[in-house]
């Protein structure tokens, strides 16, 4: 009984080592990660970029997110089955009104990113 407890108290030992590493890598690779955000970020403000092409970038790559989403979830519909009898200019017209519902939504929030920051987020906001 004595050298279960003793093997144990080992694993116990070194999965708490595992633990701590893994904790320690995670927090230097968010360190890393954020002074590289942070550097494009400052390195966009020394170059002549406009801040509208900051916010399109963000907007054009925040539809290209949205439209993964369900790209994905028809993907997985047909190949569990899901026979769709919509026509290929139906598949695009509803494509196309996905991508301009979302740019629009996005670019109407990134206008946020205009105006100076306050001091107190506004309790009205729907997104963080």
């Amino acid at each position: 009984m004595a050298e279960l407890a003793e093997t144990l108290n080992s694993l116990a030992a070194q999965l708490g080592e595992k633990i701590d590493g893994l904790e320690r890598q995670r927090a230097e690779q968010e360190v890393v990660f954020s002074n590289m955000t942070e550097g494009i970020i400052a390195r966009f403000r020394t170059m002549a970029i406009s801040r509208s092409g900051v916010l399109t970038g963000h907007v054009v790559g925040s539809v290209a997110q949205t439209m993964l989403g369900p790209t994905g979830v028809v993907g997985v519909a047909l190949l569990i089955g899901f026979r769709p009898t919509a026509g290929l200019i139906q598949w695009i017209a509803a494509i196309g009104v996905l991508a301009m519902i979302t740019f629009a939504l996005t670019w109407l929030w990134s206008r946020s990113a205009w105006y100076p920051r306050v001091s107190r987020p506004r309790a009205t906001s729907p997104c963080p």
